[in-house]
C-alpha cells in the first residue's frame, strides 16, 4: 500500500501537513472528509487494533481532532517534548501494525520545506523501516536539503540511500 505526504511552501492547516495526509490515507479516509468522518476512522482503528487507547491521544494530536477531558487534562500535564513523543508513538503504532497486515509506502515529497518536527517525524520513521515492513522515500530540491549529518546521526544508523538527480533535458 503506498500512502503520500506533501510538504508546502505556503501555510496550510496541520491536518494538510504530510504526516497527517498519510495517517488519513492509512485510516482510508479522504482528503476532502470532514472531522466527523475522521474521527470515526480513529474509532475503527481504535476499535481494530491498529492503536492503543494510549496512542490514541497521541493520534488525536496529529490529527487536530478533540480531545476527551481526560486526554486535555494528561495533555495539560505533559511538556512539549512528551507531547511530540507520544505523537510519535501513535504514528509508529499504526504504521507498523498496517505493515503488518501488508507492506507499506510512505512517500513524503518536497522535504526541503519540512518543519523542525517534521523533520523529527521523518527520522523517527526512517529509524522504524529497519524493523518493520515499510519503505520511506522522500524527495528534496538541492537547495534547503535538510538531511545534514544531525538529522542522520538522530536515524541511529539507518541505512539511507541517496539518488541525485541533475535537470532533465528536453528530449528527457
Amino acid at each position: 500500500a503506498c500512502h503520500t505526504g506533501f510538504v508546502l511552501d505556503f501555510g496550510v492547516g496541520k491536518r494538510r501537513d504530510a504526516i497527517p495526509a498519510i495517517l488519513k490515507e492509512v485510516l482510508e479516509v479522504s482528503a476532502q472528509d470532514d472531522e466527523a468522518a475522521l474521527q470515526a476512522g480513529v474509532q475503527r482503528a481504535l476499535a481494530g487494533g491498529l492503536i492503543t487507547r494510549e496512542q490514541h491521544m497521541g493520534l488525536n494530536d496529529l490529527l487536530e481532532l478533540p480531545q476527551s477531558a481526560e486526554q486535555r487534562m494528561a495533555l495539560e500535564a505533559m511538556d512539549n517534548n512528551m507531547r511530540v513523543q507520544r505523537m510519535g508513538e501513535a504514528l509508529i503504532g499504526i504504521l507498523k501494525r498496517c505493515a503488518l497486515q501488508k507492506p507499506r509506502l510512505l512517500v513524503v515529497e518536497d522535504i526541503h520545506w519540512a518543519s523542525p518536527d517534521l523533520l523529527r517525524y521523518l527520522a523517527l520513521l526512517t529509524r522504524m523501516t529497519s524493523e518493520s515492513r515499510i519503505m520511506l522515500v522522500m524527495t528534496s530540491r538541492f537547495e534547503g536539503y535538510p538531511i545534514d549529518k544531525g538529522w542522520r546521526a538522530s536515524t541511529h544508523g539507518t541505512s539511507l540511500i541517496t539518488v541525485d538527480l541533475g535537470p532533465l533535458s528536453p528530449d528527457e
